[in-house]
């Protein structure tokens, strides 16, 4: 098991779903976690509580990603109650199916804002906090990369820019010891969703594992880059898909 003893992590979006699962992960190995969250004050609770029950020091803060972390409550606790990050991760994304005919530039611009210039404005923010040794994750998507079924151009653009922005960061910031990987998911299990599990199910026959990604696959993946045995891996797209790409 990983250890992420006397390390700090922030998440973005980490209350609900796939972003509690990766909370939940740092903290139970023993990481202290500052997590936003957008909308769901109850989940975001309910994730506090059950992630301080491991011991460790857990804050959670409401943020829109849309928004400046200038003067914002996510970047004056970080500043003021941690001396440094020892891992960023950025798991905020929302997903689009449309045709390019039904798709606005409304849309365009809030998906684009909030899967990739939501993780540009992230690290920039948070980069003086991150110092050698320190670690950035960005949670991406196969479908930034491959293109099994039609209406997907605006999410797989968001995607694919995702990992290319986390390969620039990796360059860019291993001359200062800093990592940065792409974690790129296949279907992920929304237990909290059955509707979003049964429409899940269409992908099985993709996958050569036969099942669906689990919140906690990605939380553990996630939770090895954070930790020092990954202190070599950097500028990865790692897919997580089950054998979907094989």
């Amino acid at each position: 098991m990983c250890d992420l003893q006397q390390k700090s992590a922030l998440v973005i979006g980490g209350s609900r779903a796939l972003g509690a699962a990766i909370t939940l992960g740092y903290a139970g190995r023993g990481a202290d976690v500052v997590f936003t969250y957008g909308h769901h004050d109850d989940e975001a609770r309910k994730t506090t509580h059950k992630a301080q029950s491991y011991g460790g020091r857990v804050e959670a803060i409401k943020h829109d990603v849309a928004d400046n972390y200038a003067d914002s409550a996510v970047l004056d606790t970080v500043q003021n109650r941690y001396a440094r990050l020892d891992n960023l991760t950025y798991v905020v994304g929302e997903f689009h199916r449309a045709s390019l005919g039904d798709t606005t530039v409304a849309e365009f611009d809030r998906i684009m804002a909030t899967n990739t210039r939501g993780a540009f404005a992230a690290v920039q923010a948070f980069r003086p906090f991150l110092k050698p040794g320190s670690s950035i994750t960005l949670i991406g998507s196969i479908l930034g990369q491959i293109a099994p079924f039609a209406g997907l151009s605006l999410y797989a653009v968001s995607k694919a820019g995702l990992a290319g922005l986390g390969k620039s960061l990796a360059r860019e910031l291993g001359q200062d010891d800093i990592t940065v990987n792409i974690v790129q998911p296949g279907p992920v299990v929304d237990l909290e969703n059955p509707e979003a599990m049964d429409q899940g199910r269409e992908f099985l026959d993709h996958i050569a594992l036969n099942r669906l990604c689990h919140p906690d696959d990605v939380a553990n993946l996630c939770s090895f880059l954070a930790s020092d045995q990954a202190r070599y891996i950097t500028g990865q797209t790692i897919n997580l898909d089950g054998g979907w790409t094989a």
